[in-house]
């Protein structure tokens, strides 16, 4: 489930771009987990996570930026820790494919 929405820039081809994302994962062991604790073997079942959350980009066409925020909280571990994650990425476009005027 997303929603882009583009803002026209005067001077440039490219618009702003603004994108608001939900994002989930899950994820699954295949095998069970054996966790050596000094001279005792913990062995425990499959571990498994599950994570839900928003995601924020937008592109600034002027700068060749695009910023990206991800905030994620998990839930439901078993066999694991389980916490909030958030992510932060500043992206620099190096190229643009848009062709010059001659």
């Amino acid at each position: 489930m997303a929603k882009t929405i583009y803002k026209p820039v005067e001077g440039s081809p490219i618009p702003k771009i603004f994108n608001a994302d939900i994002i989930y994962y899950m994820q699954f062991k295949v095998s069970e987990d054996e966790i050596p604790i000094g001279n005792l073997d913990f062995g425990g079942d499959k571990d498994h996570i599950f994570g839900a959350g928003l995601e924020g980009r937008v592109f600034l066409p002027k700068s060749r930026l695009m910023i990206a925020a991800r905030w994620i909280t998990e839930f439901g571990a078993k066999n694991r820790f389980q916490g909030n994650m958030f992510f932060l990425n500043f992206i620099y476009n190096i190229k643009s494919f848009h062709k010059a005027k001659d």
